[in-house]
Order: structure tokens, then C-alpha cells, then sequence
């Protein structure tokens, strides 16, 4: 891994629930890394915070003081590897005021209304990516078979139990410096262990691409299948066969982020 080794959330512990606690341990994991790639200005990828935008997009926002990183971005820099882009999820805010929030930032892009997305691009041509937490509830076949119900006010444990793995459900909170981790993905990654989040079979029977993603990140990452989750994809090698061949072999066709996001 790049860069130091980091076995202490700042001065707070990892969160299962959002609140602040005692010093916790985080392996081997590269926490010193998330927080140069949010703080320094040169680093390179495109999520590049430079020191007036971080103050006036964040710190100088009511609205945004529950803006936190999400997925892969908040995994790979706890791997040491440099995000190619960064996700934030803002929790206590409508989509309309979310929208309100950030226009005086820059141009507002509402290009996934319906998942409750906006991307916000400054003055400086750097692109952000917000979100509105929301609820997933499986209604029908295949992997476009979900409702998505926008909701701020529920918990970021309840956002994080829509994710698909454990080490894509963890959550940084810029401001405060810490981690959210309500389902052990940190402990998951010191471990270099890949765990559903929930009951396997069932998470891999919403969606049979999400076999497909598990077997990438094993191998991309160099990660260990869980037990339960090595069963739950071994016993469903079939589903992604109901996926288009357009959406295995490249996901954003349909709409959707790469795959090993």
C-alpha cells in the first residue's frame, strides 16, 4: 500500500451509526491517504479539492455538513490507490434543496434525477458528483426491476444496506474526519475480504450482475471470497446470463457507474 500506515480514525472511533466515540483501529488501512487526496490541491484526479472550492462547497454550506465521501473513492483510498472520481451522498436535504445548495458553486447538471443525483461543475472545470441517500426495494426481474425512493432523513446505515458489498458501504465524513461503517467493511478490507452486505443469496438474486462485480473485485483487488458470499455466487453462475451482453461487458450502456464502483 502507499503511503503511511493508519491504525486511528483521528481521535474518533469508526461509526457504525454516525456518531463520534473512542480511538478504533483500522488494521492496516490507509486513512492518512483519504485524507491527503480530499486535502491536498495537486493530486492529480479529477475530484481535486482545491483549498476555495473545499471552503466554499463545504465548510461555507449549511446545508452540505452531512456531505459525506462514498463508495469505491472512500475503499480505494483506504487502499492506497487514487480514486479516479469522488462521490458525495448529502443527508438532511431535499434533491430541491440540495440543487439550491449548490448552484452558487457552479452548473448544475440534474443527470440522475430519478436516483436523486446532481453534478456540480466549478469554475475551475472540476466535476462533483452529489446524491440523496435512498432506499432500493426490489419489485420486479433483472437489474433494472428496483423503485428508488429519495429519503434524507434515513440513517446512513440504511443508505450504506442498499450497497452490494461491505467494503463498498463505508462512508467519510470530511468534516468531522472519520469513517461510517456500519457493516465491518474497513475490518473487511485490513482482512482483504470480500463480504455481501446482508444475506448474500438474497443481495445476489436482486441483481445477477452482482456476481459478476464480486469476481472482479477478487480479482482486481487481490480479495478473498467470505464464505457465505463464495456460496451465494457459486450457486448463482447463471444470473448475470439474464443481464443484456451490452450490460456485462460495459455497465455504463445501461445507465449505470462502472462496475468495480
Amino acid at each position: 500500500m502507499g503511503g503511511g500506515v493508519v491504525e486511528q480514525v483521528g481521535t474518533r472511533s469508526v461509526d457504525k451509526c454516525g456518531r463520534s466515540g473512542g480511538p478504533a483501529r483500522t488494521g492496516s488501512l490507509n486513512l492518512g491517504f483519504l485524507r491527503l487526496l480530499v486535502a491536498t490541491p495537486n493530486t492529480g484526479f479529477r475530484m481535486n479539492w482545491s483549498p476555495p472550492e473545499r471552503a466554499g462547497i463545504l465548510t461555507r454550506t449549511p446545508r452540505l455538513q452531512h456531505a459525506f465521501l462514498v463508495g469505491g473513492c472512500v475503499r480505494d483510498a483506504l487502499l492506497g490507490r487514487t480514486p479516479k472520481d469522488f462521490d458525495l451522498e448529502v443527508f438532511g436535504v431535499t434533491y430541491e434543496q440540495l440543487i439550491e445548495a449548490l448552484a452558487p458553486s457552479g452548473r448544475t447538471d440534474l443527470v440522475g434525477k430519478s436516483f436523486g443525483v446532481i453534478k456540480l461543475t466549478t469554475g475551475s472545470g472540476t466535476t462533483y458528483e452529489f446524491s440523496i441517500p435512498r432506499r432500493d426495494s426490489k419489485m420486479g426481474a433483472g437489474h433494472r426491476g428496483f423503485t428508488v425512493d429519495l429519503d434524507p432523513a434515513i440513517s446512513p446505515r440504511e443508505a450504506s444496506s442498499r450497497r452490494d458489498f461491505t467494503i463498498n458501504a463505508i462512508a467519510y465524513d470530511v468534516l468531522e474526519d472519520r469513517l461510517i461503517d456500519p457493516f465491518d467493511g474497513a475490518a473487511d478490507l485490513a482482512r482483504r475480504m470480500l463480504r455481501a452486505v446482508g444475506v448474500a443469496s438474497e443481495r445476489f438474486a436482486e441483481d445477477g450482475l452482482r456476481v459478476l462485480r464480486g469476481a472482479r473485485f477478487v480479482a482486481s483487488l487481490e480479495l478473498e471470497l467470505e464464505a457465505e458470499t463464495g456460496g451465494a455466487i457459486g450457486g448463482g453462475r447463471a444470473a448475470p446470463r439474464a443481464c443484456p451482453p451490452a450490460r456485462r461487458s460495459c455497465p455504463r450502456k445501461c445507465g449505470r457507474k462502472s462496475s468495480l464502483r
